[in-house]
């Protein structure tokens, strides 16, 4: 194996544990339910926005009806007045009994659905204070939790940092482009190099060309599995 190879799968090793103690905050249970509530809390709060938002539209939509009826009530006492006037014949008399009847019978519509807009804005208005006090009761658990995750991770920060500056002393052994490549696998791979055994990758567990297997013997070069390219040693 060469020297290179023994520092990346030295550099490895070091560089999982680290990633051990560092979940070990990340996926502790304080930190789920903190999560948990915080999203709890945020769905509430879209909610609780697009409530508001429902209620202001009902509340326009009463102004303008409401700004209608004015208009008609206007009109009906016009055509009221025209009405108890005199008239020089009956046609006239009618046609403005019609057009207070169409005035009369327009008022009661608006009136109508003005009424069934107030009756949706009050089971609004009472959503609305029930998703304001499920809100303020959703940030209360989670700011608990916060700060219970809080301390997990301050008693627990000593040994993430001591795990980051091992990390960071063993990186600084291996070769850079090394890394480099180490680091891109990573992303991906939990595991960036596998042992070859025989021919196979234990990584994929794909047989490989003698060719490979030749050059990884050799053990002059990095040699990656083709299958899966993770860097192979023996």
């Amino acid at each position: 194996m060469t020297d290179k190879m023994k520092q990346l799968l030295e550099y490895q090793a070091v560089d999982l544990e680290s990633e051990k103690v560092e979940k070990t905050v990340l996926n502790c249970e304080e930190r789920r339910v903190a999560v948990q509530m915080k999203k709890k809390f945020e769905v509430i709060m879209e909610n609780r926005k697009k409530l508001i938002a429902h209620l202001e539209k009902l509340k326009n939509d009463i102004t303008v009806l409401e700004s209608k009826c004015n208009e008609l009530f206007k009109q009906t006492e016009i055509c009221q007045s025209a009405v108890k006037s005199e008239y020089d014949n009956i046609e006239e008399l009618e046609a403005h009994m019609k057009q207070l009847r169409r005035i009369t019978e327009k008022t009661s519509e608006l009136s109508e659905k003005i009424q069934q807009i107030i009756q949706r804005a009050q089971k609004a208005d009472r959503m609305l204070v029930e998703q304001t006090a499920s809100a303020n009761a959703a940030r209360d658990e989670y700011q608990a939790c916060k700060s219970k995750y809080d301390e997990k991770l301050r008693q627990e920060m000593p040994a993430i940092e001591a795990a980051k500056a091992r990390r960071a002393e063993a990186a600084a052994k291996v070769d850079p482009e090394l890394l480099k490549k180490y680091n891109a696998l990573r992303a991906n791979k939990k595991i960036p190099t596998a042992k070859l055994e025989g021919s196979t990758c234990t990584g994929c567990n794909m047989m490989l060309p003698s060719a490979i297997v030749s050059r990884v013997a050799a053990d002059k070069e990095i040699v990656e599995c083709e299958n899966c390219s993770r860097m192979l040693y023996i």
